[in-house]
């Protein structure tokens, strides 16, 4: 076996170990909170508890994703670079694609941003069923404040952006509120 096939294999084997280490030991710095261990009695909406769990499998799936292209990706570019001349044309060729691949995928779809946005979403609604949870009395300000906290999150988990090699990241633009027919921008434009 070659010096260039043994780094391949070797690179691979990193990487699935990596992604096996973080799908076993999971996200740290998250609370294993799961829509199971709320108290189905108090009247928490089903579809808030479904999309919580939801959120927290996407996030998980999308930081798994990035670990996983980037050092798959990045990988890949480094052994094109050191073994040019052994790998041949034909094996450089595939690695050079896996690299941009890999890379690029991350960048057009903003997979961190995503991830980062999702999980933040989940802890929104985290935060908010515990509230509800611990109140004594729930009252309608309490549910109120839960149904708020859902919106908000459902606005932090927005849309999937593509963006091409010449835009910046944006942030996703808020919604307007309920009866804004425009922004004061948009009023001003027949001025």
């Amino acid at each position: 076996m070659t010096t260039p096939t043994k780094a391949i294999i070797g690179t691979v084997v990193l990487a699935l170990v990596l992604l096996v280490l973080w799908i076993f030991l999971g996200t740290p710095g998250v609370a294993p909170v799961s829509a199971e261990q709320f108290d189905a009695q108090k009247g928490i909406p089903p579809l808030i508890l479904e999309n919580f769990s939801r959120w927290g499998l996407i996030a998980n799936s999308l930081r798994i994703l990035q670990v996983a292209l980037g050092v798959i990706g990045t990988a890949a570019a480094l052994l094109v670079t050191t073994f040019t001349g052994e790998l041949g044309t034909f094996r450089t060729k595939i690695l050079t694609f896996v690299a941009a691949f890999c890379l690029g995928t991350l960048t057009a779809f903003d997979i961190s941003g995503k991830a980062n946005q999702t999980r933040n979403a989940w802890r929104e609604v985290a935060v908010a069923v515990i509230k509800y949870q611990h109140t004594k009395l729930p009252s309608e300000q309490a549910f109120d404040d839960l149904i708020a906290a859902y919106k908000r999150a459902e606005e932090i988990v927005g849309d999937v952006a593509f963006r091409s090699s010449d835009q910046q990241p944006q942030a996703t633009p808020k919604p307007k509120a309920i009866g804004d027919s425009a922004t004061a921008s948009e009023k001003n434009v027949g001025r």
